[in-house]
């Protein structure tokens, strides 16, 4: 039996690869099971060129993050070692046991379910540049679409849309790279064009989730896949051409624009520079600046750069026709930085704005994504002067002065800045240093180079990585909950959400009279409530269904003050609201905005608090602090791969869930016993 592992960031992505693959068998048997308490594992056998073949898959939660330990190898080192230089990893990874028993990592994935509109839609390039440098192919899975929504009555405010530029980047990168680095478009439960004239013309076959689930398949057997990569690229420039032919803007690239670079193949930058009709049109809040000088050269970009691809987007070309000029401009603007004088006129010159870091001088994750961005539209080499405005801590500043290379190490947004820049202009606040604001011109170009030539091992296989993991924490209890609350219960229940840590927070749903209804774009906190972890509805224990709303921790003590309080609280503000989207069936049904109603008060609400078992639990303090109805004590047992849980409480009803929930355990994964206090 062929033997496969997903590497994600947790249980739900790794099974949400599960169910892309297990489409893409049609008809395939399945079979769920635990490989050890950490490692879900999953059979399918499925019939394929006229045999039965079988195929098994372990599921691996959760990476080693932060210089973490959870694993006994790290599952990104091959990328590493192949040119996948910035600190940003897709969400999982298939990789597949080869002859030799090591690891071969098949293709790296990335789901959104956040909007794509602004620096969000180039949030992931980080990823998807970096990833397919070593090799390995890149999917990201975009879900389509997604709306805007007012904080207080979760209103619809407006559809938001990705920038064409960003999209048509993957495909100019997969062409140019020669590795299949691609969005694939799936349909959202918002996605209705009769509800929403902004969607009329976005065609069903823009959608890629069919081919998708081929293009894995493929992978897993070790069948071509190069028509399936032109299908998802060609169903790409569709959406390429729908965003452009959408906008009313002119100050953008036209249709005929896109359509040209895509047949001729031509570099997006060189084009610009040459067909460019509008200029980079930046906009910076004068809150936002800490001198006269950044609008000032702001306004230089403006008036003497070419845009590409859309006047909003922060990137502008100056001529190498006008470079001379517009350093003269520059150091007019900066008098005490000649060194402005090094850029070279013998290639037009990319100016990228941006901010850089948040208020506080903590990193800005969209912001990773601009210059990767940039490379991915880009067929050639190209200066890259970054202008960063945005308030820098006196460490940082410091150690990009005297040891740059040392910074690029422990920061992903420097990372990124120091490997794609050629130049470096700062206009920044500096906080909590001798010095209060700072304008320098560095370059870069040495450094650059330097980071972006890794030695290559020509080989993205490592040894085998155990599926005991070295040590438990949050994710393992998260498995088990999600385990138990979908797999597990003969009792009529539903997993209304499960957003284990690195989660998308994509959506909680209850069913009624056969009815799911579901509200997105679930805030973190809401009317002094806190977003759950895991819901879990339950039938048939009473006059109204059961909403046990859990909180999940590595340990006990983590778990906040009065917690189950807030998580209660949460959900009735949630369902005071009118619910998203709505559908008959919660497998295969097709989903519509929904126009209904769901009161808070036709349903029982049981909070509960989850962890890791440790002798020193006091479960009596546990829940007067937590304020939980009931707890899930956790504890792996290694040597028979399964889990052992406790669930305390002394609430009547808690305790009657936690008794049904015991009798009703439909597979051999766990042992379980109640304790009532």
């Amino acid at each position: 039996m062929r033997e496969f592992h997903i590497h994600g960031d947790n249980v739900i992505e790794c099974e949400r690869m599960i169910e892309y693959i297990e489409k893409g068998l049609n008809g395939a048997h399945v079979t769920y099971s635990f490989a050890s308490p950490a490692c879900p594992q999953v059979t399918m056998s499925f019939p394929r060129d006229d045999t039965n073949q079988s195929v098994k898959f372990l599921l691996y939660p959760g990476f080693n993050k932060t210089n973490g330990s959870r694993w006994k190898s790290d599952i990104y080192e091959p990328l590493k070692k192949n040119g996948s230089i910035l600190d940003e990893t897709p969400d999982a990874l298939i990789t597949r046991i080869n002859n030799s028993g090591d690891e071969e990592v098949l293709v790296a994935i990335e789901f959104c379910s956040a909007l794509q509109a602004g620096n969000q839609a180039w949030q992931r390039s980080g990823r998807a540049f970096s990833t397919s440098r070593s090799g390995c192919p890149y999917l990201y899975i975009v879900d389509f679409v997604k709306y805007e929504l007012d904080k207080q009555t979760r209103q619809r405010k407006a559809l938001r849309f990705p920038n064409p530029a960003v999209v048509y980047s993957y495909i100019n990168h997969s062409n140019n790279s020669g590795v299949f680095c691609t969005q694939v478009y799936v349909r959202a439960e918002e996605f209705q064009p009769s509800f929403d004239s902004d969607l009329s013309g976005f065609s069903d076959d823009y959608f890629g989730d069919e081919a998708f689930s081929q293009y894995l398949v493929a992978k897993l057997l070790g069948e071509p896949t190069h028509q399936i990569e032109c299908l998802l690229l060609e169903k790409n420039m569709k959406v390429v051409d729908f965003l452009t032919s959408r906008s009313g803007d002119t100050n953008c690239f036209k249709k005929s624009d896109w359509d040209f670079l895509y047949r001729s193949k031509r570099d997006v930058i060189e084009y610009a520079a040459v067909n460019g009709s509008f200029s980079c049109s930046k906009k910076i809040a004068n809150k936002s600046v800490s001198s006269e000088s950044v609008l000032e050269f702001r306004d230089l970009v403006k008036e003497m750069s070419v845009g590409i691809g859309s006047q909003d987007l922060p990137i502008g070309i100056i001529s190498k026709n006008n470079l001379d000029l517009f350093k003269h401009r520059a150091k007019a603007i900066y008098p005490e930085k000649p060194n402005i004088d090094s850029i070279p006129c013998d290639s037009n010159l990319i100016v990228c704005l941006i901010k850089g870091f948040k208020p506080r001088g903590d990193d800005n994750r969209p912001d990773r994504g601009l210059l990767p961005l940039v490379a991915m539209l880009s067929n050639t080499r190209q200066n890259v002067l970054t202008f960063i405005y945005g308030p820098l801590l006196d460490t940082s500043y410091k150690q990009l002065l005297t040891d740059p290379k040392k910074l690029a190490g422990r920061n992903g947004l420097w990372k990124a800045v120091l490997s794609l820049s050629d130049y470096i202009l700062l206009d920044c606040p500096v906080l909590h240093g001798a010095t209060n604001s700072t304008q320098q011109f560095l370059c870069n170009t040495g450094l650059k180079d330097q980071l972006l030539k890794v030695p290559k091992s020509h080989t993205l296989s490592m040894s085998k990585i155990p599926s005991e993991p070295c040590a438990y924490s949050e994710d393992d209890v998260d498995t088990a909950l999600h385990v138990l609350f979908s797999k597990s219960l003969k009792i009529g229940s539903f997993e209304c959400m499960c957003n284990p840590p690195g989660g998308d927070w994509s959506g909680f749903s209850v069913k009624r009279n056969n009815i799911e209804y579901r509200w997105l774009s679930l805030p973190r906190v809401s009317n002094g409530g806190k977003r759950p972890d895991h819901i879990a509805e339950i039938f048939g224990l009473g006059d109204k269904p059961i909403l046990l709303v859990v909180e999940s921790k590595g340990q006990a003590k983590d778990l906040e003050a009065s917690v189950g309080t807030q998580l209660i609280k949460y959900i009735d503000w949630l369902m005071k609201s009118t619910p998203s989207a709505e559908r008959a069936d919660s497998h295969t049904g097709e989903w519509t905005i929904s126009h209904s109603r769901v009161s808070p008060g036709d349903y029982t609400f049981i909070s509960a608090g989850a962890f890791l078992r440790n002798a020193n639990n006091d479960y009596q303090s546990i829940l007067s602090k937590s304020s939980c109805d009931i707890l899930f004590d956790v504890d792996p047992i290694p040597t028979a791969a399964k889990w052992s849980i406790q669930a305390i409480s002394k609430n009547e009803t808690a305790l009657k869930i936690a008794k049904e929930i015991g009798k009703s355990l439909a597979i051999e994964s766990f042992d379980y016993r109640v304790i009532d206090l």
